[in-house]
């Protein structure tokens, strides 16, 4: 373990010349020596993660293979407060404490973890333990009669778009999104945890938006949370002729029947 090796490296040190000695071994002074953090990683079943730390800016950002530390992976933080987070995709794009979604573009399937740890102590352990963090969002619409398929596109629009890697909460911004038709009539989108109740699917014949309806509220209705854990997918079958939309939520074995405002 480089902490070893780092005390070997120094003890060699003292012992070549006193007056060198670092503060950490004067006991008094034992707060102005860094926190040593040991991360339990025999949870993370990804490849590759990003690990990376924050007390007001980012103290590390390193990419690390799990099986590679069976005991633990290890560094260092001043004292204090640490934020940190462990993140896959290990490639996404990490700016201002955010990863953040580009217009046009629908949510990575990241799955991450974070932590606050207090780091006011010679040592601090965590178990690093990643969740899931996006929704799919599958719909299925009534066609229309007269239509073998359905006629119209669909533009997901919205108030979050991204995550804030601190705690993996959604950020402000405007997300957009034109899923594919799947089929005669489904559509599916990726979106991050959300931070209000404002996404809406907006219907277009050619460039004309004919109708939009509050798929947030229905979501809300439904009774799924977006602060779990670790975030389920949902299905909506949309009927427009009745006003009703059948809501499965992945991890639930119910099917509810919604009454909603078209």
């Amino acid at each position: 373990m480089k902490r070893r090796i780092m005390k070997m490296i120094m003890i060699m040190m003292a012992a070549m010349a006193v007056p060198l000695l670092s503060s950490c071994f004067v006991k008094e002074d034992r707060g102005l020596c860094p926190c040593w953090i040991e991360l339990d990683l025999n949870n993370v079943k990804q490849e590759q993660v990003r690990l990376g730390g924050w007390n007001g800016s980012e103290l590390f950002a390193v990419k690390v293979k799990p099986e590679e530390y069976p005991d633990y992976y290890e560094t260092t933080s001043p004292r204090g407060e640490l934020y940190l987070s462990a993140i896959w995709p290990d490639s996404l794009p990490v700016r201002d404490e955010r990863i953040s979604i580009s217009k046009g573009q629908q949510a990575d399937s990241v799955y991450a973890y974070s932590s606050r740890l207090n780091t006011n102590c010679e040592t601090v352990r965590d178990v690093v333990r990643m969740h899931k963090q996006f929704a799919t969002v599958h719909l299925k619409m009534q066609i229309p009669d007269g239509f073998e398929s359905y006629p119209y596109r669909v533009v997901i629009r919205g108030n979050t778009a991204g995550w804030d890697v601190r705690d993996f909460s959604g950020t402000d911004g405007l997300f957009e999104y034109e899923p594919e038709l799947e089929g005669q009539n489904e559509f599916s989108v990726r979106v991050p945890r959300q931070a209000d109740k404002g996404l809406t699917a907006e219907l277009y014949f050619a460039n004309e938006k004919v109708d939009e309806f509050r798929l947030g509220e229905i979501i809300s209705q439904a009774g799924f949370d977006w602060n779990a854990e670790e975030l389920a997918d949902i299905s909506l079958e949309v009927n427009f002729t009745t006003s009703t939309v059948l809501a499965h939520i992945s991890d639930w074995l119910d099917t509810i029947i919604l009454n909603v405002k078209m």
